[in-house]
């Protein structure tokens, strides 16, 4: 998809974090909150302001269709979500995306198997 490289470039541009974990500033969160990440995150570690999932399974589009897709959540910058889903003899890619204030949904017909028109006969 076109949104390709602005997906790559929002993704780089979390690798520089968003300073040091500092263990006062969960204090106004829940006990049990506070308790955890205190355990699981030391005091000075560098921390990220974006995060990188990667996920298939399916997904509702006229029927359930097999999806791979990623998504990249950026703190203060937004999200974009990517996906190819498999329907029946085409791929179809779509995203969606929340990027300075502005969403945009987007998909397309990428590649059709080349014998759909010759199956069952």
């Amino acid at each position: 998809m076109s949104g390709d490289l602005s997906f790559e470039r929002l993704w780089d541009s979390g690798r520089c974090g968003a300073g040091a974990f500092d263990p006062a500033r969960v204090a106004a969160l829940p006990p049990g909150a506070q308790r955890y990440l205190r355990h699981a995150i030391a005091a000075g570690t560098p921390m990220a302001s974006a995060v990188r999932l990667t996920m298939h399974g399916e997904i509702w589009l006229k029927g359930w269709n097999a999806f791979e897709a990623q998504e990249v959540i950026h703190w203060g910058r937004g999200f974009m979500w990517r996906a190819t889903v498999r329907m029946r003899w085409a791929f179809v890619r779509g995203g969606d995306s929340f990027r300075r204030r502005h969403r945009r949904h987007a998909l397309e017909a990428v590649r059709r198997y080349p014998d759909h028109e010759r199956v069952g006969t």
